[in-house]
């Protein structure tokens, strides 16, 4: 699952949440979105993600395993990180349209945040 097939699946699984839990998904969704302009790695993003539904609460079990196991999905593309080209890591991770209309300046920092070599 890439990062935009995440933030799909949360907005679409947010549309029929009482407002309590769509407020959590809602958080993840913005933690997200700030990720992606931000100069945060991929461990990070991780550890943010494990971080909001560890101290988060939702209405049922069956929600919280629901919101986890898609997060799980996009995990495993982050454990297999290493063995990506940036390309790879551009389209897994959403930032394509940002390494477009970024500077050569911008890209090394690009390369540094999806912790890839030049």
């Amino acid at each position: 699952m890439t990062l935009e097939g995440l933030q799909h699946a949360l907005q679409s699984l947010r549309e029929n949440l009482i407002q309590a839990d769509a407020d959590i998904v809602s958080l993840l969704l913005a933690r997200i979105a700030a990720w992606k302009v931000s100069h945060e790695t991929p461990d990070e993003l991780d550890q943010m993600l494990e971080r909001v539904l560890g101290h988060s609460w939702f209405s049922s079990d069956k929600l919280h395993f629901q919101v986890y196991e898609l997060v799980l999905l996009f995990r495993s593309q982050i454990t297999a990180l290493g063995g990506m080209t940036m390309n790879e890591r551009l389209v897994i991770f959403d930032l394509m349209e940002r390494w477009d209309r970024s500077p050569e300046h911008e890209r090394d920092a690009l390369y540094a945040k999806l912790l890839a070599r030049r």
